[in-house]
């Protein structure tokens, strides 16, 4: 039986916006024709004329279009069907366009069973061990054992980490040489067309330090701040050498191996020894780009001639940063620790055409400052985001305002909540994008802790003396700001029974007649 592909169904005057979209994102089934359709509504009336332009999307998750589509954890078919207009740029467009299931063709099937390469390799494979490896093991268990879920990051496959752990492949496994093992790896590699492979692991939230060759009982523990992929095992390609630390020099980031990935029209680069990066982001990433509140911020700086500026926190190697620039932000300053993070935003930001600034780890050092006439859409500081608050208020008059801030830490971004406040715009206000791990009988409770907790950080920004920290404008006088719980968003499971969140929350300007002294 033919698989279920997805179809769109939409109105004769946008027929050639969809089609010559799924053609230039390759998901086009070009085996069968755009037909007129008829649709009855809900009055079981007739709407006029509709055409049906089918594709090669599968209608459930599918690690083959990595690239495109992400992680479908919602089971809310809104849901899914705004992850899929959104991946596509069709966003704007969800009222006008309905999805459908429908029955693939025979031609369109192909391209999205990439699994079926997976197995095509070990099959070839199994062919050349010899049979006494082979006993009670048939290669079609082998095959049902092998996991369908991977991602590909070109030029590198991607496994899960319980992809070869079931009794069938042990049991191989510990009979076979080096030698035969890279033969299995050569031949998928070959046949998914990649030059790398590796096994993923969850990101640890602590990591072991101390003398390598202790136990993990006797090694200090301390928290993976910089959120590195300490469990990814290559098994395929060379990787680069292995350098300790989280600050490269020129010549480790030259030898590191660096993959990449598109979303939403945006590239993203990463060192995958080195950096995370999580697939199950692009739904949050994507709705960052049509929010309507950074429509709103954009729409009123281009109206007002000001511009509006973005604070990413915690920016990684571009994850929001590259959606507010995508929605038109002007200005984007980014804080990050990792210098691998900072160098795969800076090529992401290059790839993608938009200017990038990186400041020096050294707060004090002068090339740090704002220059008159940077045109950098994204600046870079590489340190930590608790020099932010001093750093802004210092510079503030030199950027546009201040109308959004990103703290997108997991599993809680709670060091950043008073500051995110404070270095919002005073005179025209803005949102504070909340990113935490809940739990799911807990939301809505704890959501209105946080925004409590805000607004006491509003509050408290009031009592400041216009002399802390040796900033000397008074802009972080915040008299009489509200606060505002606005949404909720839900962006994937983490955990059982536990979700990540972001919270919008939007944080009013002064109250009129409170004004600070803000310039």
């Amino acid at each position: 039986m033919l698989a279920l592909r997805l179809s769109f169904v939409t109105s004769k005057e946008n027929v050639k916006l969809v089609k010559s979209t799924l053609e230039r994102h390759a998901v086009l089934d070009k085996a069968t024709r755009i037909e007129p359709v008829q649709v009855k509504t809900d009055a079981d009336h007739q709407r006029p004329e509709r055409y049906i332009i089918r594709t090669t999307i599968p209608t459930k998750p599918d690690d083959s279009w990595p690239d495109r589509i992400c992680d479908w954890e919602s089971t809310d078919q809104e849901d899914e069907k705004a992850l899929v207009l959104a991946s596509l740029g069709l966003g704007n467009f969800a009222h006008a366009i309905q999805i459908l299931n429908t029955q693939a063709s025979a031609a369109s099937s192909v391209p999205y069973k990439r699994t079926r390469n997976v197995e095509t390799a070990v099959h070839a494979w199994v062919q050349e061990l010899p049979q006494d490896l082979l006993t009670n093991i048939s290669v079609e268990q082998l095959v049902n054992d092998l996991s369908s879920s991977f991602s590909i990051y070109q030029p590198m496959l991607l496994l899960p980490a319980h992809v070869f752990r079931s009794s069938s492949w042990q049991k191989l496994f510990s009979a076979l040489d080096l030698q035969r093992l890279r033969r299995l790896y050569h031949l998928i590699a070959e046949t998914i067309g990649v030059t790398h492979i590796a096994i993923n692991a969850p990101i640890p939230l602590r990591s072991s330090v101390g003398n390598a060759h202790r136990n993990g009982a006797e090694a200090k523990a301390q928290e993976n701040i910089l959120r590195s992929p300490t469990g990814l095992t290559a098994l395929y390609g060379d990787f680069g050498p292995i350098r300790a630390g989280s600050q490269p020099t020129r010549e480790d980031l030259n030898a590191a191996f660096w993959v990449s990935t598109r979303q939403n029209g945006v590239t993203q680069i990463w060192p995958p020894r080195y950096t995370m990066f999580s697939r199950g982001n692009f739904k949050e990433k994507a709705r960052l780009i049509q929010l309507p509140s950074v429509m709103r911020a954009v729409d009123e700086g281009t109206k007002e001639g000001m511009g509006c500026c973005a604070v990413d926190l915690y920016a990684g190697i571009g994850y929001f940063a590259f959606s507010y620039a995508k929605a038109g932000v002007e200005r984007i300053l980014c804080w990050e620790l990792n210098g691998w993070s900072v160098e795969g935003l800076r090529r992401g930001a290059e790839a993608n055409r938009w200017k990038t600034k990186i400041n020096p780890r050294d707060p004090e050092d002068p090339s740090n400052a704002h220059q008159e006439g940077d045109e950098a859409t994204i600046l870079v500081y590489h340190e930590s985001n608790e020099h932010a608050y001093q750093r802004i208020g210092r510079m503030r008059n030199q950027f546009p305002p201040i109308r959004h801030v990103n703290c997108g830490l997991l599993p809680t971004s709670r060091g950043s909540w008073e500051m995110a406040v404070r270095i919002l715009d005073p005179v025209k206000g803005g949102w504070v994008h909340i990113h935490e791990n809940l739990a799911v009988i807990e939301v809505d409770m704890k959501a209105k802790e946080i925004t409590e907790t805000l607004q006491k950080a509003a509050d408290g920004a009031a009592r400041t003396t216009t002399q802390r920290e040796g900033i000397e404008d008074g802009w972080i006088n915040s008299k009489g700001r509200r606060v505002l719980l606005e949404h909720v968003e839900r962006v994937k499971s983490y955990a059982p029974g536990v979700v990540h969140c972001v919270l919008d929350i939007w944080v009013s300007p002064n109250m009129p007649g409170q004004a600070s002294q803000a310039k």
